[in-house]
């Protein structure tokens, strides 16, 4: 494809894999011999069932520790938000210039949060929209539920790695995904604000 191209060209990045369905795509990433330093680049909304947010989801919670970049057209405030709430690490707007598109697939995959082809004005409106979607729909997955659960029982991070039969950076990646769902910054905090809520896993299906 031109923009396979155009982006071997114009980073230092190579293009390893691509989909056309939310499923196919997750199924690209399982494959990859290896995944470091990997960039997934999502399309919002992904047309079909799963949808481009159930592949974020599912992204985020198989490979926590993948950055994940949403890609949309003429994107309005919520869907924005939805992405970055979803798990997106940032979102980039098809209107944004060329240089603009690369610099943010370079920004991303350094680890940087972008927000890239949105007017100034409207920032405000998506972390406003942030907010409101964590109140809805604040549930953590059933990874992040395992994860918090074993915490619950006083075991360490290796410990619950090794129940998981995880790594353990993958541990301590779900434990701070799951204090910035929950608003805390520490696991005691987190545990609290567990047991005075209803979280639940929600299917990746109803994403």
């Amino acid at each position: 494809m031109a923009l396979t191209r155009l982006i071997e060209m114009e980073t230092s990045m190579r293009v390893v894999g691509q989909a056309g369905s939310a499923a196919d795509a997750l199924d690209v990433v399982r494959g990859l011999t290896s995944r470091a330093g990997l960039l997934v680049v999502v399309s919002v909304p992904l047309l079909g069932r799963p949808d481009g947010f159930w592949l974020i989801r599912a992204i985020r919670s198989e490979f926590p520790s993948l950055r994940i970049l949403a890609m949309g057209a003429h994107s309005d405030e919520s869907l924005v938000a939805r992405s970055l709430f979803f798990g997106a690490d940032g979102f980039l707007d098809k209107s944004a210039t060329v240089q603009a598109f690369f610099e943010a697939l370079d920004e991303a995959s350094r680890g940087e949060v972008v927000l890239a082809g949105l007017p100034p004005e409207r920032l405000g409106a998506v972390a406003e929209g942030i907010r409101h979607q964590r109140l809805e729909e604040g549930r953590l997955t059933g990874r992040e539920l395992e994860v918090i659960t074993a915490a619950a029982e006083g075991l360490t991070a290796r410990q619950i790695a090794r129940r998981l039969s995880v790594r353990e950076r993958t541990v301590t990646t779900h434990l701070s995904r799951i204090y910035g769902k929950l608003g805390v910054t520490n696991r005691i905090a987190a545990l609290a604000a567990v047991g005075r809520s209803s979280l639940l896993a929600r299917p990746f299906s109803e994403a």
